[in-house]
């Protein structure tokens, strides 16, 4: 068997499951430490892409009015449709699609940790 490095962490065929307590101090930091990684590489994405990168806005309406051109050539055109009945519902329902919009890195950061809890050793270092 080869020797067990960083990017060839070893062949352990050991089925996904909760992990055991003596193993939850080590996996805490860890999950930690890559929730954190990935949070301040994102706030550099963020500040590299306000720096270096054209207004969002203006970028935003001209690709949206390729999209729409290009879904009216394709004769799928039910974009604007849709807007209008999402628009013509209670407020409650724009709401709700405000409030997840929000709030989905939230849902996302859980999925990363339960995928962290439940990784294979062996993919554990890719």
């Amino acid at each position: 068997m080869l020797q067990r490095t960083y990017l060839r962490p070893g062949t352990s065929d050991v089925s996904p499951g909760f992990p055991l307590a003596s193993r939850l101090p080590r996996l805490l930091p860890f999950i930690f430490f890559h929730i954190m990684l990935f949070l301040a590489m994102f706030q550099i994405y963020k500040v590299v892409r306000k720096t270096f990168i054209a207004r969002a806005e203006n970028v935003a309406f001209g690709t949206a009015r390729d999209v729409l051109h290009f879904e009216s050539w394709l004769h799928l055109d039910f974009q604007l449709q849709f807007q209008s009945r999402v628009f013509s519902q209670p407020v409650w329902v724009i709401r709700l699609f405000n409030q997840f919009h929000a709030n989905y890195m939230y849902v996302f950061y859980a999925c990363m940790v339960i995928a962290m809890f439940f990784a294979v050793e062996q993919w554990r270092y890719m």
